[in-house]
């Protein structure tokens, strides 16, 4: 089973992933690539890396996990929004 997180790579998001990638699973980032340059350089991460728009990525994996903060428009229904074909 492929499990996704969808996560910034902010305090909580680089430290979840620097775990994830610590215990040998694949992480494949769908934030904007200065933010993704600037993770692997931090971390002296030296790995092969996939930037994916998260609509598609999401059809690659079995359960997905979305992280967000408290903003009002980040809500579990503007999330679907962007994720699902609209009506």
């Amino acid at each position: 089973m492929e499990v996704g997180f969808s996560m910034g790579l902010g305090i909580m998001g680089k430290s979840m992933s620097m775990n994830i990638l610590k215990n040998g699973f694949k992480v494949t980032f769908t934030n904007k690539l200065s933010e993704i340059r600037s993770f692997f350089f931090e971390f002296r991460v030296l790995l092969q890396y996939t930037i994916l728009s998260l609509r598609y990525a999401v059809q690659l994996i079995d359960k997905t996990v979305v992280l967000v903060a408290k903003p009002y428009y980040l809500r579990p229904e503007f999330i679907k929004m962007s994720l699902f074909p609209h009506p």
